[in-house]
């Protein structure tokens, strides 16, 4: 009796079919520095870690986003309070927000980084924004 290898396939983390192989094909691969080809149990467990480490990426997204919030807002306040003490508060706004969009037009990323454009251009839009946000509460 001849008996064919079985193979696993996952549809969706909920969802899986087992059929067997026919005659003929390559067995399925090998899993890295292994001499074992994966069973479900192992595709399955492959898929559970990758969730996890999405949904702790998640996670540490979000946190880094509160605190580039929190420090948006008082760093937007802190400016604000700086422009009303001035005798020219608007000159004064203008002043510290060329500079700020000098120093981005000027920097120079470290090492290769692929992104650096997308970064300039969203460090220039959070300078108009903070400058949005300084102006809004300067007298006329």
């Amino acid at each position: 009796m001849t008996t064919r290898p079985l193979h696993l396939s996952i549809d969706s983390p909920a969802s899986y079919t087992l059929r067997e192989e026919p005659a003929g094909l390559d067995p399925p691969p090998k899993l890295a520095n292994s001499n074992v080809s994966p069973t479900g149990a192992d595709l399955m467990q492959d898929h559970k870690d990758t969730k996890e480490a999405l949904q702790q990426l998640a996670r540490e997204n979000a946190r880094l986003r509160g605190e580039i919030l929190a420090t948006g807002v008082i760093l937007a306040q802190l400016l604000q309070s700086i422009c009303r003490t001035q005798l020219s508060p608007h000159a004064f706004a203008t002043r510290i927000m060329k500079d700020a969009s000098d120093a981005v037009q000027a920097f120079k990323p470290s090492g290769d980084i692929e992104d650096a454009a997308v970064m300039r251009k969203s460090a220039l839009e959070t300078v108009q924004h903070y400058e949005e946000q300084i102006r809004s509460v300067l007298p006329i």
